[in-house]
């Protein structure tokens, strides 16, 4: 059993997908050889403003599901005093009616200030001030545990550089984890901004990855962005679905929906406006209710822990349809699954903006949830990476849709067949579905790390 250090930002005793994602890798990493060490920030002492980004629940119980003691090394958290970025922010700030002399002065101070980017302010993220003692500690548990490789995870892209750093000072390979590209997205509508910025960006970000010895990443889109920008060749790991969390449910995958008076739609999980179009859905519903009301009293539309449920009931309010949504406010996991269980259908919402700072070429996680969930599946509108709208027809368990009138139309099909048999059709295929299982994904990550650790001892220590 060789050790593998896993540098993550977000870990126990908070709670949230990106907890989940490097949880599920710690579980089954053992089983083809690899056991895993955690590197992550001491999450009981260092609680930081920055941290509000995280959507995180405490839930230290949660890390007994990995199946073993898990050890887990803490580093220091110092924020940072961004004075740099607090001027350079003021003076962005100038009000267009000040008097010219003070415009032109503040504009030429803060483009000599952007000269000294990235040496100030939130780069390569908010959490810099973790990379420092982060390094150390790594570095120290390669060194004490003889750890033979490393991995980190992305999001945020801190734990990138940790990692690059702690493979510098270790020569160990490591392999860089993409669930998102984040930063590492440096196109004219990425984070960076201006060119000068990008340019710097990306300067940074391919010194950082040139000590890779792989990455990983969750879609084919996000694949071949790591080659073409940053030469790095790759495999597809999803972060997929747990099957030991089906079998705990109330209600295995096909089991027999429970009767009651609606048929319910479900969707779980967060619900980021600026990058879905749940207005299209919404339309749609109108527009059913309107040519047939009696559906109106028969169907059911559950939006559960979307972190806005006022923004979605402002949304809906008025609506010809209003009265079939209803919302339910954050959910632990296991109720979550159980919700998506008992549904007659799943909804889901793909990204709209392919290059957003906050989903860039990405696909929503909770797919995978839905896939071993057994139900029928409607995304809302088709994946513009393509990869979503291909895994639905792959396995057969659902379908996008990009119009309204085609999200009318199944909709009617499905409340039919609902009122004249209690289901909704379903045709997924199990044994495909399969293949998106965390074991089998956690494998494609294992037999990678294989392959870097015997490339880096064929080259007599060093990284091949």
């Amino acid at each position: 059993m060789r050790r593998v250090l896993i540098v993550t930002y977000p870990f126990f005793p908070f709670y949230h997908v990106g907890v989940k994602r490097v949880a599920k890798l710690c579980k089954y990493l053992p089983r083809f050889g690899w056991e895993p060490i955690v590197l992550t920030k001491d999450w009981d002492r260092d609680l930081a403003p920055e941290d509000a980004f995280f959507p995180s629940f405490r839930e230290p119980e949660r890390q007994r599901d990995i199946g073993f003691d898990l050890e887990v090394r803490r580093a220091a958290y110092a924020s940072r005093d961004n004075r740099a970025l607090r001027w350079h922010r003021r003076l962005q700030a100038v009000p267009a009616r000040s008097p010219l002399a003070l415009r032109v002065a503040a504009a030429a101070a803060r483009k000599a200030l952007s000269l000294a980017y990235p040496l100030f302010g939130d780069f390569p993220d908010r959490y810099a001030g973790w990379l420092p003692a982060a390094a150390a500690e790594g570095a120290a548990a390669v060194r004490d545990r003889d750890v033979a490789a490393i991995v980190s995870i992305c999001p945020p892209v801190s734990a990138h550089v940790a990692a690059s750093r702690i493979a510098s000072a270790t020569g160990i390979p490591w392999v860089a984890m993409f669930d998102d590209l984040f930063g590492f997205h440096v196109g004219p509508r990425g984070p960076h901004g201006s060119t000068f910025r990008r340019r710097q960006a990306l300067a940074h970000h391919r010194r950082w990855l040139r000590r890779a010895a792989g990455v990983t990443a969750i879609t084919p889109a996000m694949l071949s962005y790591l080659k073409d920008v940053y030469g790095q060749d790759g495999e597809l790991v999803a972060v997929g679905f747990d099957p030991d969390e089906g079998t705990r449910a109330v209600g295995l995958a096909g089991a027999q929906v429970p009767a009651r008076p609606r048929m319910r739609i479900v969707y779980t999980g967060s619900v980021y406006l600026a990058d879905y179009r749940p207005q299209l859905f919404f339309e749609a519903v109108d527009r059913l209710c309107l040519q047939a009301p009696r559906w109106a009293d028969r169907l059911e539309v559950c939006f559960a822990g979307t972190r806005c449920d006022a923004e979605l009931r402002d949304m809906v309010k008025g609506r010809p349809a209003e009265r079939v949504y209803r919302f339910v406010e954050r959910l632990s996991a296991a109720d979550a699954i159980e919700l998506q269980r008992s549904a007659d259908a799943l909804l889901l919402f793909n990204v709209t903006n392919a290059a957003a700072a906050s989903g860039t070429l990405s696909f929503p996680a909770k797919t995978w949830e839905y896939l071993d969930a057994g139900r029928p599946i409607v995304a809302v509108p088709s994946d513009v990476g393509r990869f979503g709208d291909e895994v639905l027809a792959r396995t057969r368990a659902g379908i996008a849709l990009s119009s309204v009138e085609e999200i009318v139309e199944l909709l009617d099909r499905w409340l039919n067949e609902w009122a004249r048999t209690g289901t909704v059709p379903y045709g997924g295929d199990r044994n495909v579905i399969a293949e998106y299982g965390q074991p089998r994904q956690v494998g494609t990550l294992a037999r990678l790390l294989d392959r870097v650790t015997s490339d880096r001892r064929t080259a007599g220590g060093r990284i091949a």
